[in-house]
């Protein structure tokens, strides 16, 4: 009966091994061993490895059983025989018996609870059997490559490739799906949409977020102050790109702000703002290419402590603008304020007089478009239901 016990033993060690080094976190892993846990190193050591490991555990799992169905009839067919009547010794029934109550325990004990163990405390579990189970993996080194190498042979007729290591990274793709999947079931909308755009926002590159050079409002190199008065009050905006010859000539920008300040330090008058040139309080400006990724614009606005840069196509032209408000507006949505509501907004989709038709802004882009649509489908299945009082139950 020691020899069976000592079979489920060694089988619940497998099976805890294989489940804690698939289950455990390898942030949580890396941090236990940076923080000096000798035992989690060797946990890594064991993960770098994972294939070679966990067929390690499947030959002792596989082992272990088989030997326990050869010695389970006779020694637990021993101890029941000892109860008489269908089972007593030499009868059909006690081998059958035999075999179930051993399987029983070999199920239990040998298979759940352990596994349970190791999901419920996968590093605990792991650095605990972390220094046996590299012992084992030099023992049986030899076999276990053997097999390991049979099996890669089939796995490379099938047209993969043969890993190592458990791949944790998710593509942006299997993000979106998580992203859409929690949606259905816990997140509410405004929050799956804002992560939804922070997944986007990886993919997206300067020419996805600038004002187009079609609807840039510019100053003349040889402006005066009192034209950015007026275009000032006129769009609302506060800076301005500074052109040469041609809106592919831009010189710098001019922000509203340093003009103001100007003004209050020289104390100008009415005729001060007329005469003033805007050349001295110009700018240099960022320049960025249009593939440039959104998060490495940002970084170069916030680097040049700029709030604005010009987007250059790849033959040098300007293709537009790009500001810090524009990328956030790539995960936040879009950012109104008083001008933006006046002057800036695009309109919002509304019903046409025929045909339920709905009516876009042009200058949409695909995602803002998507989101809208979204809005839309979900108005239009929630309307109905909450324009008319429910019937009244049947009694």
């Amino acid at each position: 009966m020691t020899l069976v016990a000592l079979l489920i033993a060694l089988n619940g060690l497998f099976v805890a091994g294989e489940f804690s080094l698939l289950a455990v976190d390898p942030a949580r892993v890396d941090a236990a061993a940076a923080s000096g846990r000798r035992r989690a190193r060797s946990v890594e050591a064991l993960r770098r490895r994972l294939t070679f490991h966990l067929g390690g555990a499947q030959l002792g799992i596989t082992v272990s059983s088989l030997l326990l169905g050869v010695v389970a009839e006779d020694t637990v067919g021993s101890l029941l025989s000892g109860i008489g009547g269908p089972l007593s010794s030499g009868s059909a029934g006690l081998g059958v018996a035999a075999i179930a109550v051993a399987a029983g325990a070999q199920m239990t004990l040998g298979e759940l609870a352990p596994k349970n163990l190791a999901v419920s405390r996968p590093l605990s579990t792991a650095m605990t059997l972390a220094p046996v189970l590299r012992l084992y993996g030099v023992i049986v080194a030899p076999v276990v490559l053997a097999f390991n190498g049979i099996a890669n042979l089939v796995v490379r007729a099938l047209g993969l490739r043969p890993t190592e290591e458990l791949r944790v990274v998710r593509t942006l793709e299997e993000l979106e799906q998580v992203l859409r999947e929690s949606r259905a079931r816990t997140l509410d909308r405004e929050s799956a949409q804002l992560l939804g755009r922070m997944l986007r926002l990886a993919g997206k590159v300067a020419a996805d977020a600038l004002t187009p050079r079609t609807s840039l409002h510019t100053l003349d190199a040889d402006a005066t102050v009192a034209d950015l008065a007026d275009a000032a009050a006129a769009t609302g905006f506060s800076r301005y790109p500074v052109v040469g010859d041609d809106v592919d000539d831009v010189v710098g920008v001019v922000d509203v702000r340093d003009v103001l300040a100007a003004a209050g330090a020289a104390g100008w008058s009415a005729a001060d703002w007329s005469a003033a040139p805007l050349a001295p309080l110009v700018r240099p400006v960022l320049v960025v290419g249009e593939q440039l990724a959104l998060d490495r614009v940002l970084a170069a606005l916030a680097e040049d402590g700029s709030r604005l840069a010009v987007v250059v196509d790849e033959y040098g032209g300007t293709a537009g603008v790009i500001t810090s408000e524009d990328v956030v507006e790539e995960v936040v949505g879009n950012l109104e304020d008083e001008h933006d509501a006046r002057h800036t907004a695009a309109p919002r989709p509304r019903r046409a007089a025929a045909g339920g038709a709905r009516t876009l802004s042009g200058k949409l882009t695909l995602d803002e478009a998507s989101e809208i649509l979204e809005e839309m489908a979900a108005a239009a299945l929630a309307g109905p239901a909450a324009s008319a009082a429910p019937p009244p139950a049947d009694p």
